[in-house]
């Protein structure tokens, strides 16, 4: 391939104009490339009036013949470096640094050469920063560098970083700064982190040369982020090749000269490293200086440290506790002179191991001594106080001597004794001498050599196994025998294996055993286990009937200790009651369980004793056999606090836990909730379904409230049809309002008795501690008042005493009761109409009359929901609502007469629904007005209708077949099913507006899906009550309701307002 057609295929103008230097291509000394900075270094215009020229016209001097004899000899690729005077077109000549390397091309080989005019600025600058800092070490050294390389190389700052030694540099997190000098101030020193700087990138690559990061977008962000625009940087290695710390610079400008910037690093690395290597060996003598010291201080022998003469130089705080005396009265004496021995020193100064006594102040101690003398001829002293092991050693021999068993030690290995007690003479009837310096096995009868043999035996070959024990008949020689227990330990140090031998006369303890097998013997003839346990709690002899109690063999129990045949969660007062009888108690009586295969949990009663067996305390236990007792007692227990029909803790159960709970929470903080629940109307299910079916809803509505997890453990039955909750521990009286509102939902739901559907609903009235009062009576007082106002507010919700209107508001409830009969009387309570509209066209195709007392002579408003339940409990409801349908007849009679042809629909109370002959009176009242009974809804809300199905479907039945059209009302809340809507005569339901109102929601918006689904495969109309937004209202059309009724369209309203409503609406 020619040159040329390699610059037209490889863009190689564009690629050498990018570097940094002068550029020409010859071949046989004639120039066939020249790039721009080679044009303006030989001072032409343009690099094409360099083309042609000939390189020898270019050199001065003998340079062309050096570049002619040595290139021809490098391989391909190899570079040769020479400084020489370039002869410039102007007549000028300028020196250069040159870099040639051949290549070959189809025509034959080429050079391609780079030229950099030589800087003698850069060698000055050179020289001044190597000047300044090479006569400094140490800190100084490390200070003048970075100075220097700022001032020098003209850069914002330069940093010198150690790395630690032993470390992966790639894992640090912060290096340690030795020097950094930034904008002409020296730093202090600290750590910088590693993780988005300049460092990071060094130690990842070796080195870092940044000329001007701008060129270079989104290569450098941690300059960018620091506002730097160049950087260099390299690792610092030491003699051994093992990186020691980081040389890095920066500026906030272009670095001018970057190859020049990283040359000098190249140049002050090596120095700058060694420094480093220097500093780090001399911190770890520091170091280890510092450990010896603290060594020496805290060494538990006495240290002294001696002048060649043997005076006291230097010592530690444990050689002053052996002298006993200040440091200040021990400096420069002589150590002789507090020693008993004052010859005990060589003239060299070395002494082997030796026993020497100090007369320190407080009392005497001994003391091993050695000693050494030091390179620089002072004499070290080291002292171990053995003053308590001397000691011991003698008290150890006292008890040897003095102890009632046989004790001897035998070296393990051979066997051979090594020393004997006088108590082996006695007990094992030889002379110590006939068997010390013997083996061990000439002590015993020859028929139990071998087995006491193979004990020492074992001991040698597991040294694990420290402690050996074994019981035997002693034959002495003497011809008597001797019942003794052989106890033996393993003891081992340094030198040698040993083990220690105590033997035992065992005589009393035999004799007590047989006595002991005698006395269970015939205790197990009365079906009573007898137990013996030892210090641990293990069972050591047991009788037939412990056995059979416990559903175990003697060879299953093991090393396992008593407790653990129990019942788990008996286990610890067990063991705590048996652990009281090892500390001093006489006697203890516990009741505990076992599990068993064949009845499930037995019961038994246990009596135990304290006993002294020896040097150690035993246990005995008498058991017996309770289950039947126990079983008999929670009965009875069960019996009188619990209810009989619910299970459920009776009154007085119920007293004794509030008062409990009443009790801790006066000294924790806490609250208690006391709830009084009574159901509504239940006189009516018994006199119904009568009491046996009643006291079947009894115990359902007691299964209904156990299935709140937070009730479960504090409910009772008070009486008849009250139940009582009970909540304690609670911080937040919000909880308990949230219990009451689902315990509202959950009875909602209908209870199947016996194949019928019941419905349910009971009030509750609910007291806290020590907000409504700080006892039992009066918390139960404030509970049942509560309940009766839930009662009076219409049933079927809950109150808190907390919330009850005080005696004011009574004066006014009386106020309103005395009004209320006037008002009735006086045919005062009006009928408010609010309208019903077609879904979709929105026109007005019906009216609600719903009864208002307008006119309350200065009571203020009094509303429906205030003033109907009272009319309930005075038993006017049924004058108050003959006065609302003659009012809402009339009214509608008018507007028939006016042109309007709507639909009147009216709500029909439970005692006007289960009145004697209640289609008749409507009929009469409706012809009277000049209506027909087809143009009136009867509305009856599906409580009262699901309560007594039967007997509701036949006064529906009455009322459907006299022409009236009927309704559920409040569609939704009393859970009635399919067949129970497809047996009643109804035509259309009345969705509850609480499922209308959360439409919006998914659950919401699927219960009225299938609500509307269920109406529409029964053919009924459907109107949606409460619709107040348009969101709502076009999610009702979309589900085929065929009319709403709510506050979006208007409010209930009078007469006269509801006229002008049909004029506008018109």
């Amino acid at each position: 391939m020619s040159w040329k057609r390699l610059r037209k295929n490889y863009s190689v103008d564009e690629i050498l104009n990018l570097i940094p230097g002068a550029v020409i291509v010859h071949r046989n000394w004639e120039v066939l490339y020249a790039n721009d900075a080679a044009a303006q270094l030989y001072g032409v215009e343009t690099a094409e009036d360099l083309l042609r020229t000939s390189v020898s016209d270019l050199m001065e001097g003998q340079s062309t013949g050096i570049i002619a004899k040595t290139i021809p000899t490098l391989p391909f690729g190899q570079t040769f470096s020479l400084t020489f005077k370039l002869n410039r077109r102007n007549g000028t000549s300028v020196t250069v640094e040159s870099h040639s390397a051949a290549f070959p091309t189809e025509e034959g080989p080429a050079i391609m050469v780079l030229m950099r005019a030589r800087n003698r600025k850069h060698s000055d600058r050179s020289m001044a920063l190597i000047t300044e800092v090479a006569s400094r070490t140490g800190s100084s050294y490390f200070e003048e560098l970075t100075r220097s390389l700022c001032r020098h190389l003209g850069l914002t700052g330069s940093v010198l970083a150690a790395l630690p030694e032993g470390r992966d540099p790639s894992t640090l997190e912060t290096l340690r700064i030795v020097s950094f000098f930034h904008k002409g101030q020296p730093g202090a020193d600290s750590e910088i982190p590693v993780k988005g700087t300049i460092a990071e990138r060094v130690i990842k690559d070796g080195f870092c040369l940044v000329a001007d990061a701008q060129q270079q977008p989104d290569s450098y962000p941690c300059l960018e982020k620091q506002g730097l625009r160049s950087a260099a940087g390299m690792i610092l290695r030491d003699t051994s090749g093992s990186p020691t710390g980081l040389l890095i610079v920066y500026s906030d400008e272009p670095m001018e000269d970057p190859e020049f910037v990283f040359s000098i690093l190249k140049l002050i690395s090596v120095r700058a490293a060694a420094e480093l290597e220097r500093k780090q060996a001399r911190l770890k003598l520091e170091k280890s200086e510092r450990n010896s010291r603290v060594l020496r201080e805290r060494a538990a022998d006495g240290i002294f440290v001696l002048d060649s003469n043997g005076h006291i130089q230097e010592l530690n705080p444990s050689a002053l506790s052996i002298l006993g005396r200040k440091e200040a009265d021990v400096l420069g004496q002589p150590v002789q002179s507090f020693m008993q021995d004052s010859e005990f020193l060589s003239e060299s100064g070395d002494i082997s191991l030796q026993r020497v006594r100090f007369n320190g102040q407080a009392k005497p101690r001994t003391c091993e001594v050695s000693s050494v003398r030091m390179p620089d001829g002072r004499i070290q002293l080291i002292a171990r106080d053995i003053s308590d092991r001397l000691l011991t050693e003698a008290k150890y021999g006292v008890i040897f001597e003095g102890a009632n068993d046989a004790i001897f030690l035998a070296e393990l290995r051979s066997g051979s004794v090594l020393e004997a007690n006088q108590q082996c003479e006695e007990i094992l009837g030889l002379p110590r001498e006939q068997f010390l310096g013997r083996p061990y096995t000439s002590i015993f009868p020859e028929d139990e050599q071998k087995r006491v043999k193979r004990l020492f035996d074992y001991f040698l070959l597991q040294r694990g196994y420290n402690r050996g024990r074994l019981r035997m008949n002693f034959h002495r020689r003497n011809g008597t025998s001797l019942p003794v227990e052989i106890s033996t330990r393993l003891v081992e140090d340094a030198d040698q294996a040993m083990v220690v031998g105590v033997v035992r006369d065992i005589t009393d303890t035999v004799r007590a055993d047989r006595e002991r097998k005698s006395h269970l013997t015939t205790l197990s003839l009365l079906e009573e286990a007898v137990i013996e346990l030892d210090e641990r709690l293990q069972v050591v002899n047991a009788n037939d009937p412990f056995y059979k109690f416990f559903h175990s063999k003697p060879e299953e129990l093991g090393s396992g200790t008593f407790p653990a045949l129990i019942h788990k969660d008996f286990r610890e007062m067990v063991a705590s009651a048996l652990g009281s009888l090892l500390k001093g108690r006489n006697r203890v009586r516990i009741r505990f369980p076992v599990l068993s295969a064949e009845t499930g949990m037995n019961w038994f009663e246990g009596k135990f004793i304290a006993y002294k067996e020896r040097s150690h305390i035993a246990i005995r236990g008498l058991i017996r056999d309770t289950t039947l007792d126990y079983i008999s007692e929670k009965q009875r227990h069960f019996a009188a606090y619990h209810d009989n029909l619910t299970g459920l803790a009776n009154r007085t159960r119920m007293e004794e836990d509030v008062q409990k709970a009443i009790l801790h929470a006066e000294s924790a903080g806490h609250q208690v909730a006391v709830g009084l629940i009574d159901l509504d109307h239940f006189f009516n299910i018994n006199e119904i379904l009568g009491h046996k079916m009643g006291d079947r809803v009894l115990a359902l509505f007691a299964e209904k409230l156990r299935a709140i997890p937070e009730l479960k453990t504090g409910l009772y039955r008070w009486g008849g049809d009250q139940f009582v909750f009970l909540v304690d521990r609670m911080m937040d009286s919000e909880k308990i309002r949230g219990l009451a509102t689902l315990l509202m939902e959950l009875i909602r739901l209908p209870m199947e008795v016996e194949g019928e559907k019941v419905h349910v609903t009971c009030s509750v009235g609910i007291a806290l501690f020590p907000n409504d009062g700080s006892n039992l009576d009066e918390i139960i007082g404030q509970a049942d008042r509560a309940l009766n106002y839930a009662k009076k507010q219409g049933r079927f919700n809950y109150k808190f005493a907390g919330d009850l209107p005080k005696k004011a508001f009574y004066q006014h409830q009386l106020s309103i009761r005395n009004h209320l009969v006037e008002a009735i009387e006086n045919r005062l309570i009006e009928p408010f109409f609010q309208p019903i509209v077609e879904a979709g066209s929105h026109r007005i195709v019906g009216m609600e009359a719903l009864a208002r007392w307008p006119n309350t002579n200065g009571l203020g408003k009094v509303g429906p929901e205030s003033f109907i339940p009272l009319a309930e409990s005075m038993g006017l409801i049924s004058d108050l609502g003959r006065t609302v349908l003659e009012k809402a007849f009339r009214y509608h009679a008018t507007l028939k007469g006016q042109g309007h042809n709507l639909e009147l629909s009216v709500n029909i109370s439970r005692r006007q629904l289960f009145s004697k002959d209640l289609a008749g009176t409507l009929l009469k009242m409706v012809q009277e007005a000049g209506l027909s009974p087809n143009e009136v809804v009867l509305e009856i809300t599906e409580s009262i209708a699901m309560l007594e199905v039967e007997n509701a479907t036949a006064h529906l039945l009455d009322l459907h077949q006299a022409g009236f059209r009927l309704a559920i009302d409040d569609f939704g809340t009393g859970y009635s099913t399919l067949a129970q809507l497809h047996e009643m005569p109804v035509d259309e339901i009345k969705i509850d507006r609480a499922f209308v109102q959360r439409i919006n929601t998914g659950e919401g918006f699927r219960i009225l899906q299938a609500i509307t689904g269920m109406a529409s495969a029964l053919g009924l109309t459907m109107v949606a009550e409460g619709v107040e937004d348009l969101q709502s209202l076009g999610k009702l059309e979309s589900l085929g309701v065929h009319s709403i009724q709510g506050f979006y369209f208007s409010p209930p309203v009078d007469a006269d307002q509801f006229s002008l409503l049909l004029k506008d609406h018109s």
